[in-house]
């Protein structure tokens, strides 16, 4: 059993179904898994530069710059010269971007809590600190 990679195959279908669920989700919204991303990150951590952004939503900088100008665009979010260094940009979502977040997140929050609900509540955090564990290695 040690020699096969069905431990990977299993994580990768696991991981390939919830994101459908994200997207299909994010969709009816007119946003992208990124987009998404973008958004729920400042929802939850407020304003940040670029880079973490970036860091946390796991994207390439082409693709963050694409998604921040449409979410400007759309009024959702407001992009400043960051004041500790000229170079770099602060993301904060706007009044519009917050409340549009307020408006979606708790029932994407509650789609995606019922399909962990699967699981007791034990078996979660051990999931949790498994996936830590594989996450770690090098």
């Amino acid at each position: 059993m040690r020699s096969d990679l069905k431990t990977l195959t299993i994580l990768f279908r696991t991981h390939k179904a919830l994101l459908d669920v994200i997207r299909d989700d994010v969709r009816q919204h007119g946003l992208s898994v990124t987009a998404f991303g973008v958004l729920e990150v400042l929802y939850h951590k407020g304003s940040l530069d670029v880079r973490t952004i970036t860091e946390k939503v796991l994207v390439a900088d082409s693709s963050m710059t694409y998604t921040l100008g449409r979410l400007s665009a759309r009024g959702l979010i407001v992009r400043k010269t960051n004041p500790n260094d000229g170079r770099g940009r602060i993301v904060t979502l706007t009044a519009k971007g917050k409340q549009f977040m307020d408006t979606i997140y708790p029932a994407h929050q509650r789609k995606l809590r019922a399909r962990l609900d699967v699981l007791e509540s034990e078996d979660e955090m051990r999931l949790q600190y498994l996936l830590k564990q594989l996450g770690k290695v090098k």
